[in-house]
């Protein structure tokens, strides 16, 4: 089935920008949890699995919500939520290039991180053992955007650019090319012009020697005569 890709945020620095692509069900699960929050903000986790060197997957059916402490303001995952999400892990191969998603919601604000989120991002990496993590904010409106988080070997963070898939249906094209061919007459394209047929179109075409037998007659000179 074909794919539609819509990008919700696109770094300006495309050559070299990872790539976090997210199927439709889950981002509108992530969505749905915003909306459903009401006023206050919500938290929750899903995982990408690594395709190639910039390209990352959400893992269908990865998307879920923990205990949480949660306010207007805030969404706090608690002790028990983190149990969660380091069971949930365990699904996976040491070996498998699978990496945490934290999301989290603006409620009805802008889809951008603030510098408490950026903070945040950074305890992360002094408080676990993860190599590197992806962190996604978006509001109830369906705005998102995302961010690679990487501890080791050195501390980054950059922006990605996140792709929603969604699956395209095949049209039957059948019925819309009748009814082309019943409503629609094609115009047939006009003849080459000459210099002795009418210009058509605004096409103006030259004469050639076999149009006029005295197309190569010298010019009269009256001087000739003198």
């Amino acid at each position: 089935m074909p794919k539609k890709y819509t990008a919700l945020c696109r770094p300006l620095a495309l050559s070299s920008a990872p790539q976090l692509i997210i199927g439709r069900a889950e981002f509108d699960e992530m969505v749905r949890y915003a909306v459903a929050a009401g006023k206050n903000e919500v938290c929750g986790y899903a995982f990408a699995r690594q395709l190639d060197t910039e390209q990352f997957w959400v893992i269908p059916g990865s998307v879920f919500i923990v205990d949480q402490h949660v306010a207007p303001g805030t969404a706090r995952t608690d002790p028990a939520g983190e149990v969660t999400v380091m069971d949930y892990e365990e699904r996976f191969d040491e070996k498998d290039p699978v990496y945490r998603i934290l999301w989290h919601s603006h409620v009805g604000g802008q889809a951008t991180f603030s510098q408490t989120d950026l903070k945040s991002h950074d305890d992360i990496g002094r408080a676990t053992a993860l190599d590197a993590m992806f962190a996604l904010v978006l509001n109830n409106r369906g705005q998102a955007s995302a961010n690679l988080e990487v501890y080791q070997p050195f501390r980054i963070g950059t922006q990605v650019e996140l792709l929603v898939v969604d699956d395209v249906e095949e049209v039957d094209l059948e019925p819309y090319k009748r009814a082309i061919t019943k409503k629609c007459q094609v115009i047939p394209p006009p003849p080459p012009a000459t210099y002795r047929t009418p210009v058509v179109a605004g096409v103006v075409t030259m004469g050639d020697w076999e149009d006029d037998p005295d197309y190569d007659e010298p010019l009269y000179n009256p001087f000739e005569e003198i």
